[in-house]
C-alpha cells in the first residue's frame, strides 16, 4: 500500500521489502518481492520482437520471501525512514511478509508505523500547501492583469497610463514602468 500527499503530488510513500543484499522494493507477488530487472528494457524489447507479451520474468527479478530480511519506509523524494528487521515482527500469515500483517511488539503493524513516520516526513510540505496554492493564484492574477493592460492599451482609443494606474491602484508612472515596454 502507498500514500500520497493530498496537496502536492511530489511525495509518495510506502513500506518496502528489504532483501538480504539491502535492495528494496514495494512490489511483490505470491512468491516474494520483485525487483526491477537490470536488463528489463532489453528483455521487454526482445519479448515484443519475438511477438510475445512481456511477462513478470522479463521485467522483474524475484527475491523469495525467505531472502527478505525486513521492511523500510520510503518516499519518492528519496527520503528513507525506519528499517525493521524481520525478527522484530510477528508475521501472522507466514506465506507473505506484507507490512499490513507484520505486527510489532507494541501491537501495531509495520504499515501503521510506516505511515506515521512518512506523515511526519511530509508534514512540512503539507503545511506549505496553502502558500503554494496562494502563490499559484497570485501568478494567475498577475498574468490576467498583464493581459488586461495589454488589451486596454491595444484598443482605440488606448487607455492612458494614468487611467491604468488608477484601475490597478498604482501611480501613472508605476503603471508605465511596469507595462510600458510590453504594451502597445
Amino acid at each position: 500500500m502507498g500514500w500520497t500527499t493530498v496537496d502536492s503530488g511530489e511525495h509518495e510513500g510506502w513500506v518496502s521489502y528489504v532483501a538480504l543484499d539491502g535492495r528494496t522494493s514495494g512490489t511483490s507477488n505470491g512468491l516474494g518481492m520483485l525487483l526491477d530487472h537490470p536488463e528489463a528494457d532489453q528483455r521487454v524489447a526482445a519479448a515484443w520482437a519475438a511477438n510475445r507479451t512481456p511477462t513478470n520474468e522479463d521485467m522483474y527479478e524475484l527475491v523469495p520471501y525467505a531472502d527478505v530480511v525486513g521492511w523500510q519506509v520510503l518516499c519518492s523524494c528519496g527520503w528513507a525512514g525506519r528499517r525493521w528487521a524481520r525478527e522484530e515482527a510477528d508475521v501472522r500469515d507466514s506465506r507473505f511478509l506484507d507490512a499490513e500483517s507484520a505486527y510489532l511488539p507494541d501491537g501495531r503493524t509495520v504499515e501503521s508505523h510506516g505511515v506515521d513516520l512518512w506523515s511526519e516526513h511530509v508534514a512540512p510540505v503539507s503545511r506549505l500547501a496553502a502558500v503554494e496554492r496562494a502563490a499559484a493564484v497570485l501568478a494567475e492574477a498577475r498574468q490576467a492583469l498583464d493581459e488586461a493592460v495589454h488589451q486596454v492599451r491595444a484598443q482605440e482609443p488606448a487607455a492612458s497610463w494614468a487611467e491604468i494606474g488608477r484601475a490597478a491602484g498604482i501611480t501613472r508612472q508605476s503603471a508605465h514602468e511596469k507595462w510600458g515596454s510590453s504594451a502597445p
